[in-house]
């Protein structure tokens, strides 16, 4: 076989096309290297920000956690501040007025003669749910060392004057002001007295 005879110029343009190719091969091979190290940077980058995220993860855990116990140590000295209050203020037919620790609903046990009955707000009449709103809120004012008045309106007046001047004289020990309402029919020219208690 006879081999073409190539000029010398056909060499220097292959050899000149050759050398151009190599030097975009070597050019694409940089870009690759570089391109393999900022790879490098970013996979880096998210094994930080990922050992961030499980930190950040376990972190809300733990307060999550911390919260929950929180809030059972909480329920737990409020249900008895709860008691309390009932004992207190005489308020026998109430045995048991608490937060569930678990589900965070009101329960109420109320004695019915000899009987224990577990019941729900909507049961009890209305005088009874201002009964356990006064319960609840008494044992809150623990909690409200700053609060500086207290509003008792009409549906108090109806407790028995024993009753009364017992849920009065706590809340004279608990807050400054005290302040009691009554519904009453003005006469023509008559004014509305205002008078303090204790």
């Amino acid at each position: 076989m006879l081999e073409k005879f190539v000029s010398v110029p056909e060499y220097v343009d292959r050899y000149i096309k050759l050398e151009s190719t190599i030097k975009a091969r070597c050019s694409l091979i940089e870009r690759m290297e570089n391109d393999i190290k900022a790879l490098g940077k970013l996979c880096a980058e998210f094994q930080a920000l990922k050992r961030k995220e499980s930190f950040i993860h376990h972190a809300i855990d733990l307060v999550e956690k911390r919260a929950e116990e929180t809030m059972r140590e909480y329920t737990v000295t409020f249900n008895k501040r709860i008691m309390e209050v009932c004992r207190m203020l005489s308020f026998k037919d109430f045995h048991r007025v608490r937060i569930n620790d678990m589900t965070w609903m009101l329960e109420i046990e109320r004695e019915y003669g000899t009987q224990r009955k577990d019941i729900t707000l909507e049961y009890l009449s209305a005088s009874e749910r201002v009964t356990i709103g006064l319960i609840l809120i008494l044992a809150k004012l623990q909690y409200l060392p700053e609060f500086p008045l207290f509003v008792l309106d009409e549906l108090t007046l109806s407790y028995d004057p024993t009753r009364f001047k017992r849920i009065l004289e706590y809340l004279k020990k608990t807050v400054p002001y005290v302040i009691v309402t009554a519904l009453a029919p003005l006469e023509e020219g008559e004014q509305i007295k205002v008078t303090a208690i204790g």
